[in-house]
C-alpha cells in the first residue's frame, strides 16, 4: 500500500470542503505546505479539522508533524490556528500521542500581502516551544 506523506499545495483552487475531502484520504500525511497568495484554501472550517478538540472527533491528519503556510493576513484566523496547534499538543490531561495524535513539531507561518502578524496572538504557543515545537513567524509585527 502506498501512502502520501508530503503534500504541497500552490495556489490550489480548493474550497474548504474539497480540501477536507482530499485530506480524509491522506491519513499518513506528515508534511503539509500550503502556499496561498490570494485564495482562502485554509479557512476556518478546514483549519479546525487539523485540531483535536474532542476525544472522539475525527481528525483529518493524525500524523501531521510539519505545517508550512504562506497566507494573506487579510483572511487568516490566528485565533483558530493557535487553538488548532495547541490541541495537537495536549487534550486536557491526556497527551496527544497517547490519544493517537502526533504533535505538530514544526509550524512555519509566512504572512503575505500586508505582512502583518500579531505576535501576541501566538504567545500561547510559546510554552510548546520549550517542549520541542519549532515555531517560525515571518512578516512584520
Amino acid at each position: 500500500m502506498c501512502s502520501i506523506t508530503t503534500l504541497i499545495l500552490v495556489d490550489a483552487p480548493l474550497t474548504s470542503y474539497d480540501l477536507t475531502s482530499a485530506l480524509e484520504l491522506t491519513l499518513g500525511l506528515t508534511n503539509l505546505t500550503a502556499l496561498n497568495s490570494s485564495r482562502q484554501t485554509l479557512c476556518a472550517p478546514s483549519c479546525r479539522a487539523f485540531g483535536s478538540f474532542k476525544p472522539h472527533s475525527p481528525l483529518l491528519v493524525p500524523k501531521l508533524a510539519s505545517l508550512i503556510l504562506h497566507f494573506p493576513s487579510s483572511w487568516f484566523d490566528e485565533e483558530i490556528f493557535v487553538e488548532v496547534v495547541a490541541s495537537r499538543w495536549a487534550q486536557g490531561n491526556v497527551s496527544s500521542s497517547d490519544a493517537g495524535i502526533e504533535r505538530l513539531r514544526s509550524v512555519e507561518l509566512h504572512c503575505l500581502l500586508d505582512g502583518k502578524i500579531d505576535e501576541d496572538a501566538y504567545e500561547a504557543l510559546r510554552v510548546f516551544q520549550k517542549d520541542g515545537l519549532r515555531l517560525s513567524l515571518t512578516g512584520s509585527y
